[in-house]
């Protein structure tokens, strides 16, 4: 079993998330964020604690609930482990899945979008390449793969030219489009962003808490620390 503390508030509350470039759309700030993350996390034996089975047992358990077969984007942007270059290789191979390779930001990270519709077959193609170690893998509801490919160009081009590292604001960015999003760190924090629209938040819970239980996961529920 692992144990996670949890942590809800609006996205702006989150300071390691938030990029104040966000400010542009204020609505993303208000979007309400369940953070995960692994109980004594800070440590230099959080990586050792992390097991990367687990999360992956939980994504499938929550995207079932929240996508209700609608297709989920997977994001993988890794930093120096080559683990992206294999999958878009692996990806590439096989045909099964539609997909797009990228270099992003300064340092030439690698940065790969696929389209999963169907997690119980698909995820076999990419669950040996996870967890990252040194990047992020994201996960958000899909207005389908064609828009989500033209965003991440356009945004690994501009990325290009920063000066700060805009991963974040890029990523949350898609909340204008997106209800839910969820993005995993290279510790196995997971964060759950979702809209407004939404108006229940108790579901969400719900639904993380069911995920949970079938990935042997325990969470306990810190005090809301903002708004």
């Amino acid at each position: 079993m692992q144990e996670y503390v949890a942590s809800t508030g609006p996205l702006r509350g989150f300071e390691h998330l938030y990029d104040g470039r966000l400010d542009r759309l204020p609505d993303i700030g208000g979007f309400q964020v369940l953070e995960l993350t692994i109980k004594g996390e800070g440590n230099y034996l959080t990586e050792y604690k992390r097991q990367g089975r687990l999360e992956w047992v939980f994504i499938h358990g929550f995207f079932d609930a929240v996508a209700i077969g609608k297709p989920v984007i997977y994001g993988l942007r890794d930093v120096e482990k080559a683990v992206a270059a294999k999958l878009a290789q692996r990806l590439e191979k096989a045909q099964e899945m539609p997909f797009a390779a990228m270099k992003y930001f300064t340092c030439d990270d690698d940065l790969v979008l696929s389209e999963i519709t169907h997690f119980r077959d698909q995820l076999q193609w990419v669950n040996d390449l996870y967890p990252p170690r040194d990047g992020h893998a994201f996960f958000y509801l899909s207005r389908g793969f064609a828009a989500a490919e033209s965003y991440w160009k356009s945004a690994a081009h501009g990325s290009q030219q920063a000066k700060a590292d805009p991963f974040l604001r890029d990523f949350f960015w898609q909340t204008v489009d997106s209800p839910v999003l969820l993005l995993i760190d290279e510790r196995g924090t997971i964060d759950i962003a979702f809209s407004p629209k939404f108006k229940d938040e108790e579901k969400i819970k719900r639904c993380v808490a069911e995920s949970a239980l079938k990935a042997d996961m325990k969470v306990t529920y810190a005090p809301s620390l903002f708004g």
